[in-house]
């Protein structure tokens, strides 16, 4: 889960949450920012559909054009955490689900 979501969870997501070990992953930067930041601004209609299945998520006319930041404002912290560990394994990162 992105450290800048905070903002946008109306509070629901303490900094806590956030800024804990069970929500710190070291991954390295070539992959942060070539796969995980490339991802998290693209528009929903640019990401493929077998991409965005292994995501969970399903793109409809009311979401194709956010960007998948945009998309997961308002979500709780347990689908924030969950997006974001799919997201890590989508880019090639091993982690524990």
């Amino acid at each position: 889960m992105e450290q800048s979501a905070l903002r946008h969870t109306g509070g629901r997501v303490k900094a806590w949450m956030v800024h804990n070990r069970q929500n710190l992953v070291a991954i390295p930067t070539g992959i942060h920012q070539k796969c995980v930041s490339a991802l998290m601004g693209t528009r929903l209609k640019n990401i493929p559909a077998s991409q965005l299945s292994r995501l969970g998520i399903r793109r409809v006319a009311a979401n194709r054009n956010l960007t998948l930041r945009e998309y997961q404002r308002g979500f709780s912290y347990e689908n924030l955490h969950l997006i974001g560990l799919r997201l890590l394994t989508l880019c090639g990162v091993e982690v524990a689900l």
